[in-house]
């Protein structure tokens, strides 16, 4: 009897493992700030905050998210990122021109506040 169920066990294991692995990943485009625009900076701030914060119900269901970032633009964070339970990815988009860049919010005294982003699980950060 405890054979069948290491087996079942051993089983769920697998097709779980398997599920997870099958599904696609999803990219998510984040929309910074492009300092040849002419635009104020202001609109976009915490936009890759809200996209990654606010993305946390999808990526339940599939947590192979990857946040894109629009090369020679420019993210601002006035709020920390916290990632407790899956994998952050965030990387910049292929092509020609600059990286993106991300730029914490400076205090009255000019110097930097919060941490970007904190991860208490796994994160990857490319290009």
């Amino acid at each position: 009897m405890k054979n069948n169920y290491t087996f079942l066990f051993t089983l769920l294991l697998v097709f779980g493992a398997l599920n997870a692995l099958s599904q696609e990943v999803r990219i998510v485009k984040v929309e910074g700030w492009d300092p040849a625009s002419g635009d104020a900076p202001t609109q976009y701030e915490n936009n890759l905050y809200y996209a990654i914060m606010g993305d946390s119900t999808e990526r339940k269901t599939n947590p192979n998210v990857i946040f894109e970032l629009e090369r020679d633009h420019i993210y601002f964070l006035g709020k920390q990122i916290e990632n407790y339970d899956f994998k952050l990815h965030i990387r910049g988009e292929e092509g020609e021109g600059l990286l993106p860049e991300i730029q914490g919010s400076v205090k009255s005294d000019g110097t930097y506040g919060l941490d970007y982003i904190r991860s208490y699980y796994s994160m990857t950060l490319e290009n």
